[in-house]
């Protein structure tokens, strides 16, 4: 007895002053946590077990954690150690458990359950799974042999999948015993995974409306999402993509929620999240999800039309709801049901009716939606709103410049500020049909100005606006980056490689030049310069603004104007902008 005192001492400090492990070296002992799946309500077996030991094991102390919100400990069955009930014990999502050889004589030497725990599912807890942790440094966790030495350990966690009945056929209502259909609750499984691969499987859970509809939740714990953080930071993928089945033509909301500590989880790890839908897919990056101090809670549901829109709609409008308000989201809507050349779209954006009842025409970029070459228009937002794909109407106004009373069009004269404006007003907001916003009056701008109507209702489609002054500057000579950065407002990108110029690095213009280079709209110069300070002339004005309106060229006409000879680089693109123009 005194003997067995003394290991039961050792194996104390050893838990209280644990020793330093071998450093580079085999464990003495490895310990594997089994799984088992149950509904709520069940009660479920979990072996925890041992490999064989370098040396007999005469005595261990370790402490497992679990969630206790889902599973209640109900007992302990002996294994290779015989637990009496003293000698555990469970309190607030943690067990520990202390053993002893009494005798000396039946140390656990071989493989096999070194004992099994009685979990019971509690009849709320969500599907999904629940992780059994089992820690193997020496504060928590401790094996001593015959000199009460510790033992090197090393741990395989285990876990319990939740998990509620599925439905007799794919999203049908569940039918009971009897055979008899029934508005149940659904539980449909949903994956979790990186760039292609999958990583586990949590539950959907479905309700059925009283209108007959769905309505989806699901919830991702923190277990959960640091089992997807670890596999995805050693992978080096950006977003972890829960893939939600869905059908909004059964489906009337589906709401996601990231409790807060998980979404620390993802954010520290340097990974977002995406929701990843037939009909939509939303990406919250790491940097949104840092910091939060509230349960992130994520709702999608379809809608059937845009209110106070005009324009073409080629998607059905999606209302995306977030309480990370003031934080960027990534929304890429599908491009399905029609086919888009690549020079439709550029004409393509999002309209964003914003739950603060503004409005905005987003335009993004055309990315590759899905594994079967379908794409989708990727836009940024960071508020509520309702959002859908919109097309820019054909352009049927005719002729939008005029030449001189000399019959001159003086293709190289210098663009006005007031001439832009004019000319953006009889060709853009005759096809884009943009959110107008009340704009303030311009200090050099009068009601008699003849460029008045044209600056006023382009500075309220957000397409131009003054300087920090308070003034527009009407009479002034606009440049090629500036007409580069007002296009860039409209136009989305198809895919393709991005150009390069020699000579925009670190121009305040650099993205948009870039961008509406891509788009094809407007371009450089053969040296492979954009030359962003260059004046605008008439002549490259009317040659961007008939890329991007789709007009076509109108060759073979007899020229109009005395100074533009069918032999200027611009002259069918001048006689199709001013055809029928001449005074």
């Amino acid at each position: 007895m005194k003997l067995r005192k003394t290991i039961v001492l050792l194996l104390a400090a050893c838990l209280m002053f644990p020793l330093p492990a071998a450093a580079d070296s085999d464990p003495d002992v490895t310990i594997t946590i089994g799984e088992a799946t149950g509904e709520p309500g069940d009660t479920v077996s979990v072996p925890v077990s041992i490999g064989e030991p370098a040396e007999p094991v005469y005595a261990f102390g370790l402490y497992l954690s679990y969630p206790d919100d889902r599973l209640e400990v109900a007992g302990i069955e002996n294994g290779l150690a015989e637990i009496a009930n003293e000698d555990w014990n469970a309190e607030d999502g943690w067990i520990g458990i202390a053993w002893v050889d009494e005798t000396l004589a039946s140390p656990v030497a071989g493989e096999g359950v070194l004992f099994t725990i009685k979990f019971t599912i509690r009849a709320n807890a969500p599907a999904g799974t629940a992780e059994i942790g089992l820690h193997a440094d020496p504060g928590n966790t401790s094996f001593a042999g015959i000199d009460g030495q510790p033992l090197d350990v090393a741990v395989e966690e285990g876990s319990v999948l939740i998990e509620l009945p599925p439905p007799a056929e794919d999203n049908a209502p569940v039918t009971d015993k009897t055979g008899t259909s029934s508005n149940a609750p659904l539980n449909i499984p949903v994956r979790i995974g990186g760039n292609g691969t999958d990583i586990l499987t949590i539950f959907l859970h479905r309700t059925v409306a009283p209108d007959g509809t769905y309505r989806d939740r699901v919830e991702i714990g923190q277990q959960d999402t640091e089992r997807v953080a670890d596999q995805l930071r050693q992978s080096g993928d950006s977003y972890a993509v829960l893939y939600v089945p869905s059908d909004w033509k059964s489906v009337s909301e589906l709401i996601v929620v990231l409790p807060r500590n998980a979404a620390n989880v993802l954010a520290q790890a340097g990974i977002g999240l995406e929701l990843n839908l037939q009909e939509a897919r939303l990406l919250i990056p790491a940097g949104s999800l840092q910091n939060a101090n509230e349960d992130i809670q994520l709702r999608l549901a379809p809608a059937h039309e845009i209110p106070e829109y005009d324009g073409i709609v080629v998607s059905r409008p999606l209302s995306v709801e977030t309480n990370l308000q003031g934080k960027e989201f990534l929304l890429i809507l599908p491009l399905v049901g029609r086919e888009f050349s690549i020079d439709a779209m550029t004409g393509l954006g999002v309209h964003a009716g914003f739950k603060d009842g503004t409005a905005q025409r987003l335009v993004g970029e055309i990315v590759s939606y899905d594994d079967n070459g379908s794409y989708g228009l990727l836009v940024t937002a960071d508020q509520s709103g309702l959002f859908a794909v919109v097309i820019r109407a054909p352009y049927l106004a005719g002729p939008y410049m005029n030449g001189y009373p000399d019959d001159t069009f003086r293709p190289d004269q210098n663009v006005t500020r007031a001439e832009l404006a004019t000319a953006l007003l009889r060709t853009i907001l005759s096809t884009y049909s943009l959110p107008s916003a009340t704009a303030e009056g311009f200090e050099d701008v009068e009601e008699s100005d003849w460029a008045f109507e044209a600056i006023a209702r382009i500075a309220a489609a957000g397409l131009m606006g003054g300087y920090g002054d308070g003034s527009f500057r009407p009479d002034q000579d606009v440049t090629r980056a500036e007409l580069a950065v007002v296009i860039a407002r409209i136009v989305s990108v198809p895919p393709g490689a991005a150009p390069s110029f020699t000579d925009i690095d670190g121009h305040w213009a650099q993205g948009s030049i870039v961008w509406v280079a891509q788009a094809g709209i407007f371009r450089g110069y053969g040296d492979g310069s954009f030359r962003p300070e260059g004046k605008l002339t008439r002549a490259e004005l009317v040659v961007v603004l008939n890329r991007l309106l789709g007009i076509p060229a109108a060759s073979g006409q007899a020229p109009q104007w005395s100074d533009v000879s069918d032999s200027h680089w611009a002259y069918d693109a001048i006689q199709s902008a001013t055809a029928e123009s001449q005074s």
